[in-house]
Parts: C-alpha cells; structure tokens; sequence
C-alpha cells in the first residue's frame, strides 16, 4: 500500500478536470495496490 503516492495521486487527479477518470484511475491505483 502506498498511501504518499496514493494521495499525490489523488491531489493531481482532483486538481486536473475529468471526475470520471479520476474514478477509473482510483480504482485501478486501489486493484493494484491491494
């Protein structure tokens, strides 16, 4: 679990417009990274 990258990750999405990519990419990062 990488909770640092994981919320950057989060921040950069957040910060970029598309929510729904956003929630696609979070779900891939959370499968990955179980």
């Amino acid at each position: 679990m990488k909770l640092p990258g994981h919320f950057n990750f989060q921040v950069a999405a957040l910060s970029r417009p598309g929510k729904f990519q956003h929630i696609g990419n979070l779900i891939t990062v959370t499968v990955t990274s179980p």
